[in-house]
């Protein structure tokens, strides 16, 4: 082993004595959590229409569907309360 290997041991070990953690994304609050899944029937042409249009954008396709149906629901509910 030579010498850098064994400073980082000791970084790691002492990282672990204080308790400090690791670097990163912040962990999200209980109700910032997506943490509810539904189920949706596609045909393979319409699951290709999503797939082709969310590459397009560069979104993953999970996004993109949560983006389109929450802009349906928000559009259904402005022109609801429009009336």
């Amino acid at each position: 082993m030579n010498k850098r290997s064994i400073e980082q041991l000791i970084s790691i070990e002492e990282l672990d004595i204080l308790d400090i953690k690791s670097s990163g994304r912040p962990k999200k609050q209980d109700h910032e959590r997506r943490s509810e899944h539904i189920m949706i029937n596609l045909t393979s042409k319409e699951k290709t229409l999503l797939a082709e249009k969310a590459e397009n954008l560069g979104l993953p396709l999970s996004t993109y569907t949560r983006q389109i149906i929450l802009t349906a629901l928000n559009t259904q509910t402005d022109k609801s309360h429009s009336s």
